[in-house]
């Protein structure tokens, strides 16, 4: 049996790949030329959270047969939420942030249980504070088959740092265009990836995902 070669995983903001917004038609004919990969499915969910979408991989939402790719972009609403309760006590923040962190760490772990042989790409929040980024770049770096990617970069403006509308139009989710400037970063990493070369023996050996295995028996 044949598998996928990329699965999206995510909020409203990747769900846009699946031509829907909520659940409603959104912008499907205009993203078909720039998908990141042609044999992808977008396994997105509006309004999603870590621990909904990790819940969701625990309970039988993986593929079949592992995917050559899995790539995550999901923690917005997390942080969101964070932010609110925390109001603007930076401490409180912080530790809002260290939650997070904590949430990201389980949902990693409860991909590579239910796909294995898979690599995971995740992606950064577009776009969030350096902190975030650092502590999500972190959690990748002990498994070479997890991989980090930044692909924001052209939705603020680089002299005030405000939301660019024309690829945001809601200050949020990605339309057409910028569904195709995210496709660009992602594409030259999807490809190397699903190359045979890259996906040969993809099951690393136990020692290689201590951190992953600890959190993968607390998960939510």
């Amino acid at each position: 049996m044949q598998g996928y070669d990329v699965v999206i995983y995510g909020d409203s903001i990747s769900e846009n790949w699946r031509g829907t917004s909520g659940g409603l038609p959104y912008i499907r004919k205009d993203n078909t030329s720039s998908r990141p990969d042609p044999n992808f499915v977008a396994a997105d969910m509006r309004a999603a959270f870590l621990e909904t979408l990790g819940q969701r991989l625990l309970n039988g939402q993986t593929p079949k047969v592992d995917p050559k790719v899995a790539v995550v972009l999901i923690g917005t609403n997390d942080l969101y939420a964070a932010t609110q309760c925390a109001a603007q006590d930076e401490d409180q923040l912080k530790s809002a942030v260290k939650t997070i962190v904590t949430g990201f760490q389980q949902l990693l772990a409860a991909m590579r249980q239910g796909m294995p042989s898979t690599h995971i790409v995740v992606q950064a929040l577009y776009p969030r504070g350096e902190d975030m980024e650092d502590n999500m770049f972190e959690l990748t770096r002990s498994d070479p088959f997890m991989h980090y990617i930044s692909c924001g970069e052209e939705f603020v403006t680089p002299t005030s740092d405000a939301i660019v509308k024309e690829y945001l139009p809601d200050g949020l989710h990605p339309n057409a265009e910028g569904l195709r400037l995210i496709a660009e970063c992602l594409t030259p990493l999807l490809q190397k990836l699903t190359s045979s070369n890259a996906t040969t023996n993809a099951i690393q050996p136990a020692q290689n995902r201590v951190d992953l295995e600890a959190s993968a028996s607390e998960l939510w």
